[in-house]
């Protein structure tokens, strides 16, 4: 029993992978604008990992980290990172789905926040649907939106979480 229970004591807490990439695509008017405002179509990857600090009914918690490991993208097209690189990943869900992924700057920061999240540093993805729990889930969804009024852009995002 000693022995059942130090190794529990011991066992190591479930972590969390992350890789988020987003793709922005511009319309024909953006494509000819493209030298002049340096908003061109591009790609951004970021990557993130942490350790599980918090469960509970609706949520899980991991501390880590969260990079932009790659990107050809203007700063108009990037989302939040950490200055020193440190992150907490909030998984939620409900009636047995994962519904959002939220990367934050405080653990207290984890509810989704529907503006000025570039700011309050953070950044979400909803309406995941994905079966809970998994070991790897993928998630690939597509928005537009207009630039101003001179153009449209439209972002692949592929979201792509892994409990190892």
């Amino acid at each position: 029993m000693v022995l059942l229970l130090a190794s529990l004591a011991l066992a190591t807490p479930p972590t969390l992978q992350v890789v988020y990439t987003a793709r922005f695509d511009l319309d024909a008017a953006g494509d000819g604008m493209c030298e002049m405002t340096k908003l061109c179509d591009c790609t951004a990857t970021y990557v993130g990992k942490g350790t599980e600090v918090h469960r509970d009914d609706g949520r899980v918690t991991f501390q880590g980290s969260f990079a932009q490991k790659s990107s050809d993208c203007h700063d108009t097209f990037a989302i939040w990172v950490p200055a020193d690189g440190e992150a907490f990943h909030t998984l939620r869900f409900a009636d047995g789905a994962l519904t959002e992924w939220v990367v934050h700057d405080q653990a207290s920061g984890h509810a989704r926040l529907a503006s000025g999240m570039k700011a309050a540093g953070q950044f979400w993805i909803n309406e995941l649907a994905q079966p809970w729990p998994f070991t790897k889930a993928k998630v690939e969804q597509t928005d537009g939106s207009d630039l101003g009024g001179l153009m449209k852009v439209q972002v692949a995002h592929t979201l792509e979480l892994t409990l190892p």
